[in-house]
């Protein structure tokens, strides 16, 4: 049976022009009858809304045209000057369907150019056209058509389906509840304990940014990465010692039991991103070195010894945590850190000032300290020590003592 909801209470108005709009998003009326739409008229509807109704009798479609023919004629009787048009889009949904909806609006108000719309629906997925709708006319009144269900399931299955479609929430919904059974078939238990481990990882860091900023920097080094300089050697064993050390991780884990397994896999896991990043490192400064980039290779040189510290410190931490090792021992080498990290940064800005000083920027990218590209460094005068900056006819001359040397460029003070 037919349920309606929300009749339009209109009162007649001389000489406006009213529209009562089906709109059929999916295309049901052009997918299963092969009418193309627009179909405009009440003759026309009454055919398209029965042969409908024949081809598929569960079709709201076919309903919500009998509705809106129905409401077309007590406009009718009430005197209004109205017309009845079903408009279609497509059974792929989104932008085709839109534009399709769009052109043939067109030429439904250039033969009808209304003043309102009675605007008949079956659901939510019909509502998503309202913006479309408004630029043409304002819609006076919504009438919904339900049939043989509840609205609330309704959307509800259009909020799921819409979900699913989601190029962000798809890989959550489907991709999640997968891989917890690949995961489950092919270790068992283990493989379970693993999953949840990991998940509950993801959601930490997930909540606090730490995942996000950790997504844009496996982008930056991805970005990074080109097999065709001369420093594609370093990548490939940067990316080669990733899944070896994740095998080596594994096998101590399974090897051990309790905290002593969990401190050796992290232990290796760590050694692993270590030795990996600094081999990308070095990869990314013989790059920088013969693309003619010097003025980066002193960050890569603070980035790599950074993760030197950070392997030594947590080789000393899970000694201590195991035993093998004493306080005094972490101790010294949180001291050797300290001074080799000196010496390291030293080392780096004493590059980064013969660098700022020398021709080696000459075609560097200049930025702002918001990051916006001004320009490009045309010249440097290192007895004056003073950048030529060319941002489009103008040439900006700056200190070399003021501008700050990036792994993208160099930043100005303008």
């Amino acid at each position: 049976m037919l349920k309606k909801r929300g009749t339009p209470y209109l009162i007649a108005m001389p000489g406006r022009r009213l529209l009562v709009l089906v709109v059929d998003r999916d295309d049901d009326v052009g997918v299963k009858i092969g009418t193309p739409g627009p179909v405009i008229g009440e003759e026309q509807n009454l055919e398209v809304a029965q042969k409908l109704a024949l081809a598929d009798p569960e079709d709201s479609d076919a309903n919500t045209i009998f509705a809106a023919l129905k409401i077309y004629r007590e406009l009718k009787e009430k005197g209004e000057n109205v017309e009845i048009a079903t408009v279609t889009g497509h059974k792929a949904l989104g932008f085709v369907a839109d534009t399709n909806i769009n052109k043939q609006l067109e030429i439904v108000f250039n033969q009808f150019p209304a003043d309102g719309i009675v605007f008949v629906t079956d659901g939510a997925e019909d509502d998503q056209v309202i913006p479309i709708l408004l630029s043409y006319a304002p819609i006076i009144s919504k009438k919904t058509v339900v049939v043989k269900q509840a609205v609330q399931l309704e959307r509800t299955f259009y909020v799921i389906k819409n979900a699913l479609r989601d190029k962000d929430l798809a890989p959550i919904i489907l991709g999640i509840p997968g891989i917890a059974l690949l995961v489950w078939a092919l270790f068992g238990a283990l493989g379970i304990r693993l999953f949840l481990t990991i998940t509950g990882a993801y959601l930490v860091l997930k909540a606090f940014g730490i995942w996000d900023a950790a997504e844009g920097l496996v982008k930056t080094i991805l970005r990074g990465i080109s097999l065709r300089g001369k420093g594609a050697l370093f990548y490939i064993i940067a990316l080669a010692f990733l899944p070896i050390g994740t095998y080596m991780a594994y096998q101590n884990y399974t090897a051990l039991t309790g905290t002593e397994a969990m401190l050796e896999a992290f232990r290796t896991m760590v050694a692993t991103i270590s030795i990996s990043g600094i081999a990308y490192l070095v990869g990314r400064g013989v790059d920088a070195h013969f693309e003619k980039r010097a003025y980066a290779i002193g960050r890569y040189i603070r980035y790599g010894a950074t993760l030197l510290i950070v392997w030594a410190l947590t080789e000393a931490t899970v000694n201590l945590i195991l035993q093998k090792a004493s306080v005094t021992d972490l101790y010294w080498v949180m001291g050797a850190a300290s001074l080799f990290y000196i010496v390291v940064v030293q080392f780096a800005d004493l590059f980064d000032e013969s660098v700022r000083t020398s021709r080696k920027l000459v075609g560097a990218r200049a930025y702002d300290r918001r990051g916006n590209v001004v320009g490009v460094v045309a010249d440097v005068d290192p007895e004056k020590e003073i950048i030529v900056i060319r941002s489009g006819n103008k040439r900006i001359k700056v200190p070399a003592t003021n501008i700050y040397v990036d792994t993208k460029g160099v930043i100005v003070p303008l």
